[in-house]
């Protein structure tokens, strides 16, 4: 089994996993319980992320089966990441769970984002076949892609015009508020 010093490379992306879990949750305003249920299932993938990095260690140190000990660890990071994006799908889908509204474009951002992220862990799965090193460079290229905020489309309101709760949701148009900004239907 892998000591203490050939798992100590995991701690980073614990701590990236915890700051990105709270910057989505930054984001939520109040749960449900499929959202609940969400992010049980990424927390329980977030356990199982020593004991890969431990059997990649040992395999890696070994010289045998590096191969397959690759593409476990890397498709426990795109279950994780399938977790995480389980998560902001449910929120997107359910906008009465944000904290603030958030335009559709802001929305469909950050879903591309993550699923870029996802591609990358797709990748490293299938190079772990080929190799077991490329494969580890693609998990720490998405890592850093993750380090990073990403900068969020912000929508354009015109001066004077309130921002509706959620940008594409059934309040009326401007032309339907009149001139004084009240419903005139």
């Amino acid at each position: 089994m892998a000591s203490l010093r050939d798992v100590r490379g995991q701690l980073p992306d614990h701590r990236l996993i915890w700051v990105n879990h709270h910057a989505q949750f930054e984001l939520v305003g109040s749960v449900d319980r499929p959202l609940l249920f969400c992010n049980l299932a990424l927390l329980m993938v977030v356990v199982l992320i020593p004991f890969t990095t431990g059997l990649l260690a040992d395999h890696l140190h070994a010289g045998a089966d590096q191969h397959i000990a690759a593409a476990v660890y890397s498709a426990t990071l795109l279950v994780m990441g399938l977790a995480f994006f389980a998560l902001w799908g449910r929120v997107s889908r359910r906008r009465h769970l944000l904290a603030t509204a958030l335009p559709a474009a802001e929305v469909r951002h950050l879903l591309l984002r993550n699923g870029i992220g996802e591609l990358g862990y797709a990748l490293a799965v299938m190079l772990a076949f080929v190799s077991a090193s490329a494969s580890l460079a693609v998990c720490a290229g998405v890592a850093v892609y993750y380090v990073f905020p990403s900068r969020r489309p912000r929508a354009s309101v015109a001066p004077g015009r309130p921002r509706g709760p959620v940008a594409g949701a059934d309040a009326p148009s401007a032309a339907a508020r009149g001139p004084s900004g009240g419903s005139t239907a």
